[in-house]
């Protein structure tokens, strides 16, 4: 496993450029590979993080199945006895400095209430059973990737019951985030008003941060942000990461419209490994369409036309326009006046799909929050974009899927593998060097274009 990959050639391609940037992606891979698993960065971020290496495993799976389960297979080594599955498996040969906050920070529980492993305290975007049935669905040995499948089918059941059972705090069927980084859009304007009146202050328990030694500062949270986040982590860790303080005292808890439409993509797809694993799947359709409903009801804004995120705690939807507004897309069994509200937003001035060659900026482009070098308050990131452009093709909204992929490619052809882009010259921001842009570029890079679409 620790051996190099075997060179994939680069699928046909359109032009030299396209080519050129499928081999900068494969050396990134190669270069952040870590023996069992992929590191976003090696500088910036040296650790395994969850949603990460499942939208990694997702581009391996075209030319190293065995990478690829690697991959997911060692995220869940960093499973709670819960079913929580942690967003940072800590590298213990990694300097403690070398990011924060890190594993004396978390104080992550030992076995048996945890792993033998140090890891963080929060969870991230349950991706990870969408990931495992793309495995299966591209794997050249079907038995082989039904055993995989048979491996970590139990791992990923135990995510959602912890997901159903301890993050359910609305009590209607869809999932919370108790943190800004369980979103996986950090410092999304979503965010904005829950935390608007949480008290902390620009010197809060921040010590030295390496990334905005290793990043232009104006491309990363700003201090006060920053020390939200660690107030936030610290009161969860000293509550004894309990469920009970979670409900009643934690003073951040929000249904996310990603966050759930991610949870109702894992629904239906353990509903689908289960048939694979002649299993009972029933229970997962039956969660899934409960989701879907409570969806549908809570976080949909009539009038604007987009999913907004739930503030239970202030009872009232974000007034915001986000990309992740646009995330229940993914869902197959959106509703169609919903789905084609949301193709229309595309389109519209806050997001001007037609217009913007490097992809969809995670910002509404009207806002006055908006800005296109920090992070996620509007520049294109290339995860966000391929779940909408799963999502579109689930729609058969062919056009504006190639758009998006077009428009991914266009920016990962112009900078390279970046973290994240400028959405209007495509200027690349964060890390040079990222694994998820460089695997779902080489996935979307693949991909044929589908009838009907344009490009």
């Amino acid at each position: 496993m620790s051996r190099p990959a075997p060179v994939s050639p680069a699928p046909p391609a359109e032009t030299a450029d396209l080519q050129a940037a499928w081999r900068e992606s494969l050396r990134t891979l190669l270069l952040n590979w870590r023996g069992m698993s992929t590191v976003p960065s090696g500088n910036l971020y040296p650790h395994q993080w969850s949603w990460d290496s499942a939208f990694i495993s997702i581009g391996l799976a075209r030319w190293h199945q065995a990478r690829a389960q690697s991959e997911l297979l060692t995220v869940f080594a960093g499973q709670w006895a819960n079913g929580m599955l942690p967003h940072i498996v800590f590298n213990d040969s990694v300097p403690e400095a070398a990011y924060f906050p890190g594993p004396s920070f978390w104080q992550s529980p030992p076995p048996p209430a945890g792993p033998p492993l140090a890891t963080s305290g929060i969870t991230q975007p349950p991706i990870h059973a969408g990931a495992a049935l793309e495995l299966y669905r591209r794997a050249p040995d079907a038995e082989r990737a039904r055993q995989f499948l048979a491996r970590i089918y139990p791992r990923m059941a135990a995510q959602l019951a912890y997901l159903k059972t301890a993050r359910d705090i609305g009590g209607a069927g869809l999932l919370s985030v108790i943190h800004p980084w369980e979103s996986g859009l950090d410092n999304s304007p979503a965010w904005d008003d829950p935390v608007a009146a949480l008290p902390a202050d620009a010197s809060y328990l921040v010590p030295r941060r390496p990334d905005i030694e290793l990043i232009d500062p104006r491309e990363r949270p700003g201090g006060r942000e920053y020390s939200l986040y660690v107030m936030l982590s610290e009161a969860y860790r000293d509550s004894g990461y309990s469920d009970a303080y979670l409900r009643h005292d934690h003073p951040f808890v929000v249904e996310d419209p990603l966050f759930n439409a991610c949870y109702i993509w894992a629904l239906e797809s353990m509903a689908e490994i289960a048939g694979v694993l002649s299993l009972d799947g029933r229970s997962y359709r039956e969660d899934a369409a409960a989701a879907r409903a409570a969806l549908a009801d809570r976080l949909w804004n009539q009038e604007q036309g987009i999913f907004q995120a739930l503030d239970l705690r202030r009872d009232r939807l974000s007034p915001v326009v986000t990309i992740g507004g646009l995330a229940p897309l993914l869902d197959p069994g959106l509703r169609s006046d919903q789905a084609a509200a949301l193709r229309a937003m595309l389109s519209s001035d806050h997001f001007r799909l037609p217009d913007m060659r490097f992809g969809v900026p995670t910002n509404d482009l009207l806002a006055p929050t908006l800005d296109t070098r920090l992070y996620w308050r509007g520049p294109t990131w290339v995860s966000t974009n391929w779940l909408l452009w799963r999502g579109l093709l689930s729609h058969q909204f062919a056009t504006e899927a190639e758009l998006v992929r077009s428009g991914v490619l266009e920016a990962v052809m112009t900078a390279g593998p970046y973290e994240y882009f400028d959405p209007f010259d495509g200027t690349g921001r964060g890390s040079a060097a990222f694994s998820w842009t460089s695997a779902l570029f080489m996935d979307m890079a693949a991909s044929p274009v589908p009838p009907g679409s344009h490009g």
